[in-house]
């Protein structure tokens, strides 16, 4: 469970460490919110390809190898956004690195094959906590790695992803036992968390795809200033997952986690645009930060809890694929209603979509 850990922080700070020089590398190849906004969404229209594929592969062939292949090719994915010089090739590289990052689907089955049921949603707060790390350190990085050149922070993510390809080697061999029937028992439960799962991340990732974009050119962050703002709210993530969420898992149900990750997530982004100061500021991004820090983690343990464990690689390559759905719409929604309307519509959308996920998920809950 520690390699696997390790190797979820160190893919996550090769991810991040992108994010602040993205809306300056989006200037240079002469684009706009749009183009922002596509580059997160074709990432994710990588992922929403290959998740569903990954899982199943993993199911049948053990995860370890499957998380290997899918991050080498993340890291040249990488390598080729740090090399690109137009709009199309930012774009090729960015579907390439979502093709590898489907992997996330054989890394989540592997958390799952190593913990209990009472255990697993502090096991997925535990892995979500991973990623609030590499939030806390990659935007740092990036941002002050940005002062050399835009370019500099995507070589140092190609070497730290292909450095943790090189270390899932070590991962524990595990795959599904080969019993029972090798496809996915898509039930009414299941479906309405799928959509649960869609509509959160359709409102989380116009907040994800377009806050760098804001904060630069709204709020006028430097690269330095954005990559202070997501290590601090990679640092509160962290902090709700690593430790919060495994003492309350352990009193509240998945429905109360859920509705609460959503409810605070929704109530940061409508207070966003309206923070003239730093406090105000830093008071939105924390409920923002918490309400996800919350969510995530419950809504995949909720899957995990449902599939069968020769199913489970392939049922979480079905919700890793509808979070990916919505890493595609929301940016793409997010960026074309900041360009016509205002940041203000936008993240008031985003925030109604968050509130959308509940209902879905309860109602997935009562018929599980």
């Amino acid at each position: 469970m520690r390699v696997l850990l390790l190797v979820t922080f160190v893919n996550m700070l090769g991810f991040t460490i992108v994010i602040p020089v993205v809306p300056f590398i989006v200037a240079e190849i002469g684009g706009d919110p749009t183009v922002q906004g596509a580059l997160v969404s074709t990432f994710a229209i990588g992922q929403l390809a290959s998740a569903p594929l990954w899982g199943l592969v993993s199911d049948r062939l053990g995860r370890a190898r499957v998380i290997t292949i899918g991050t080498a090719i993340m890291g040249v994915g990488h390598l080729m956004f740090a090399l690109s010089w137009d709009v199309p090739s930012a774009i090729a590289s960015r579907a390439l690195g979502g093709l590898g990052g489907g992997t996330i689907s054989a890394v989540q089955a592997m958390v799952a094959d190593l913990t209990g049921h009472r255990e697993r949603t502090g096991a997925m707060g535990a892995f979500g906590a991973m990623f609030g790390l590499g939030f806390v350190l990659g935007p740092a990085i990036g941002g002050l790695l940005g002062a050399l050149g835009t370019r500099a922070p995507l070589y140092l993510a190609a070497a730290l992803s292909l450095a943790s390809a090189a270390a899932s080697t070590a991962l524990p061999s595990v795959s599904a036992a080969p019993s029972g029937p090798m496809r996915p028992r898509v039930g009414l439960s299941l479906v309405l968390l799928l959509g649960a799962v869609l509509t959160f991340y359709t409102a989380f990732s116009q907040f994800e795809a377009l806050f760098p974009y804001y904060g630069a050119f709204s709020v006028g962050l430097s690269q330095a200033g954005l990559g202070l703002a997501f290590m601090y709210m990679g640092a509160v993530t962290a902090l709700v997952q690593g430790v919060l969420i495994r003492g309350l898992s352990k009193r509240a149900s998945d429905g109360a986690l859920a509705s609460l990750g959503t409810t605070t997530l929704a109530v940061g982004l409508l207070t966003l645009p309206y923070a003239g100061h730093l406090a105000q500021l830093l008071a939105s991004l924390l409920a923002i930060s918490m309400g996800a820090g919350l969510a995530m983690p419950t809504l995949f343990s909720m899957a995990s809890k449902m599939a069968p464990q020769n199913l489970r690689g392939t049922t979480m390559g079905l919700v890793q694929a509808s979070s990916s759905m919505g890493r595609i719409i929301g940016p793409l929604l997010g960026g074309g209603i900041y360009a016509a309307l205002s940041p203000t519509h936008m993240f008031a959308l985003a925030a109604a979509l968050s509130l959308t996920a509940l209902p879905l998920a309860a109602a997935s809950l009562r018929l599980r």
